[in-house]
């Protein structure tokens, strides 16, 4: 397997960033997803996973950039440990309805692959189906890529012409155009704790699906051989999960960490 590149070999221009973006993606050993238990499992289940198009998110400008450009998208950290603030922050309820799916390089390949989504929403849990799409007719394509970090007022800054950017403990600066590719994704310095590699599908007829209500949600089939090896490992529990659902294995960080904030004192 080719090796992953470091940040200052992928910049000699917009296209190559992008580029060596997606290709380092496709190169991590594991994704982790941090969710509800109820999805989590509703993953492993219907054997799909679900895309967003990125209307609840909580970053407010990747958010609107995200919908304006017609995509659908999941998030997904490439961090080979647990993150406390990822369980707090997606785990649902603060953690204690949460669940983590670990997704492996070659279950993301066969989803990055796949020959058919269907486009739709959940109601009361149960994901209706509007529309299905086929790769072989041109209606959509699917790649897997990594987020860069920047400091977002310095983009805003009309008198500075270059930009920072942060990628696994790298910092270069590139020129702020660099980043119009649309298949470059940055987020603020505020979020590189994540380490997130995100699963992007792009509407290539259709582009308006995306703001419907009822077509919110994409999924992507998995075959039965995926399924059952992220069954093997998954569901992982919160470390404080008190969920109805009695599924998963135990998190790492079980009894190692104070979750009651309110009690907690800084150090």
């Amino acid at each position: 397997m080719e090796k992953m590149k470091k940040l200052e070999d992928i910049v000699d221009s917009s296209k190559s960033l992008s580029d060596g973006l997606k290709n380092n993606a496709k190169r991590h050993r594991y994704y982790k997803t941090y969710t509800s238990m109820e999805r989590a499992m509703s993953v492993l289940r219907s054997k799909k996973l679900y895309i967003s198009n990125g209307s609840k998110w909580n970053d407010k400008r990747d958010k609107d950039d995200f919908r304006k450009n017609d995509y659908y998208g999941k998030s997904f950290s490439f961090s080979t440990r647990e993150n406390v603030a990822m369980w707090m922050l997606y785990g649902d309820k603060l953690g204690k309805n949460g669940a983590m799916l670990n997704v492996s390089g070659h279950v993301m390949n066969e989803a990055i692959n796949t020959p058919v989504i269907e486009i739709g929403s959940f109601v009361n849990d149960e994901f209706k189906v509007k529309h299905t799409l086929y790769k072989e007719k041109g209606e959509f394509e699917v790649f897997l890529t990594d987020v860069v970090y920047i400091d977002t007022k310095a983009m805003e800054a009309e008198e500075k012409k270059d930009i920072q950017l942060n990628l696994y403990e790298e910092h270069v600066h590139v020129d702020k155009t660099f980043l119009d590719d649309e298949d470059v994704f940055y987020k603020d310095y505020a979020w590189a704790y994540e380490r997130e590699c995100r699963l992007v599908i792009k509407l290539l007829k259709n582009r308006k699906l995306v703001e419907d209500k009822e077509c919110n949600t994409a999924s992507i089939p998995l075959s039965d051989k995926s399924i059952l090896e992220m069954k093997n490992n998954n569901p992982v529990r919160s470390p404080i999960y008190t969920g109805k659902i009695d599924e998963g294995v135990m998190s790492d960080l079980t009894g190692s960490v104070e979750w009651d904030l309110q009690g907690a004192s800084t150090n």
